[in-house]
């Protein structure tokens, strides 16, 4: 059962004083500035400036800390709520090289990081959620340009059995220039919708086929009508991932300042349900995904 008032203690506790010190650095930033530029003052002002934007840096760090703490703390309580077996870390998130692997993206970016990732078990399935910010950033000597490769939520699901195939749909769109789909065939499905939005690659047509199945494609073309951004979708031996590039719905969220109550544990739960419905709707808990599949 979910303690609010020992969360809200705790918040309180661990982040109200940083709080105060984020805004008296607010405040030392145009006063050092003022002074600044005041006469026999410079050097005040250049100190109070300076030790403005220290107090906001430091502020800021044990603010997300000690916020990340709290959410870890609420997720996990809820994960257990719900019976679900695994683990919750809001400062975590997927290798890169889990990503690189997959050929989905481009790998033109030096910046990787991410957030939220859990880990858990659901109808024999184990599944993986963050969310990625992945950019490419730039600079020419005066300005800085951080260009976005992949932001967004992305799921891993690995199936019971390894069917030792590849499979990459992709939006053509934003995509195309970044999937390696080097070794593999393209593929047009029998919906003309799907072909139209979609590029589809394979190592084995009957692979394809076999799991792609107008069902499965209806409830991709139904994914990503109902969430902002660009979908890809990856059958990579084991593993099935769903990305959707540019969604800016943030998951496992908990207010700064209003005091944590249960409308907030109920917008986390739902967060988990919408995770469940995707694997629910692809069936990806069918028969043909577990160990006596193409067999």
């Amino acid at each position: 059962m979910m303690d609010y008032n020992k969360l809200n203690q705790q918040k309180q506790k661990t982040i109200i004083p940083y709080a105060i010190l984020f805004g008296v650095g607010v405040l030392f930033i145009p006063l050092g500035m003022a002074l600044f530029m005041g006469d026999r003052t410079t050097l005040i002002g250049f100190f109070m400036f300076l030790g403005g934007g220290g107090m906001i840096a430091l502020a800021s760090y044990l603010i997300n800390k000690n916020l990340n703490k709290i959410k870890d703390i609420i997720v996990n309580e809820i994960m257990k709520e719900k019976g679900i077996e695994g683990i919750y870390q809001a400062k975590n998130y997927i290798a890169k090289q889990v990503i690189k692997d997959t050929g989905m993206i481009s790998n033109s970016f030096n910046q990787y990081g991410g957030s939220d990732y859990a880990k858990f078990d659901y109808k024999g399935l184990t599944v993986e959620y963050c969310r990625l910010a992945i950019y490419l950033v730039t600079s020419n000597g005066k300005s800085t340009q951080k260009t976005p490769v992949y932001v967004g939520p992305w799921l891993i699901i690995t199936l019971d059995k390894n069917l030792g195939q590849t499979i990459k749909i992709f939006e053509k769109q934003f995509f195309s220039k970044g999937v390696n789909n080097k070794g593999l065939e393209k593929i047009d499905t029998e919906s003309l919708t799907f072909n139209e939005k979609f590029a589809s690659y394979t190592s084995d047509k009957h692979t394809f086929f076999y799991l792609i199945t107008p069902l499965m494609i209806e409830q991709l073309l139904k994914h990503e009508q109902a969430h902002q951004g660009r979908m890809l979708f990856c059958l990579l031996n084991d593993s099935i991932h769903l990305g959707m590039h540019g969604e800016k719905t943030k998951r496992f969220k908990i207010p700064l300042f209003e005091a944590i109550n249960e409308s907030h544990t109920k917008a986390i739960s739902e967060d988990f349900d919408n995770i469940f419905k995707v694997i629910d709707n692809l069936r990806l808990d069918h028969d043909k995904f577990k160990e006596d599949a193409l067999t």
